[in-house]
């Protein structure tokens, strides 16, 4: 009978300090953090089953807090009727969902992402091909991120080149 008790106060701690942490999760707070911190994980500087590379970020967790303090305030000075989190290629708001229970899935394909997922926070190096750094960074939201993708820098001025070819 007192291992009954125990257990079910145990199960109801649980409940409650998972709750607690996907109320953080959800709050801009709480996913812009968890989202940098993924950034310096020990196991994201490993390769992984389905990716080809792993970046290793050549800045510091305060070096990217930094350049997204300056990105809101460069956001909010263009957009004044805002908050400053806007996707840096789309101008659109930010959301920060997160599914409850699911954290720690580990890595899953762009196809198989929730879809409802698109406008989430997300943090992208402007050219693909090399890491994370103070100049590379740019902060957006997941769906502009994963339709830019793995083109290149090149592939955009090829892009471009093509489109004023039909005029």
């Amino acid at each position: 009978m007192v291992r009954k008790k125990i257990a079910e106060a145990t199960a109801a701690q649980q409940a409650r300090r998972a709750f607690a942490e996907f109320k953080y999760l959800t709050s801009s707070r709480g996913f812009i953090v968890s989202k940098i911190s993924a950034l310096f994980k020990p196991s994201n500087a490993k390769k992984k089953k389905g990716r080809n590379t792993f970046w290793k970020p050549d800045c510091t967790k305060e070096n990217v807090y930094q350049k997204l303090m300056n990105h809101l305030i460069i956001m909010k000075e263009r957009y004044p009727q805002t908050d400053g989190y806007l996707c840096h290629y789309c101008k659109q708001p930010w959301t920060f969902k997160v599914n409850y229970g699911v954290r720690g899935t580990g890595h899953r394909k762009r196809k198989d992402r929730d879809p409802g997922t698109d406008k989430n926070f997300s943090i992208d190096r402007w050219d693909p091909l090399i890491t994370y750094t103070y100049e590379n960074i740019r902060f957006c939201c997941l769906g502009c991120n994963n339709r830019k993708g793995e083109s290149t820098t090149l592939d955009w001025k090829n892009f471009q080149e093509a489109k004023n070819d039909l005029r």
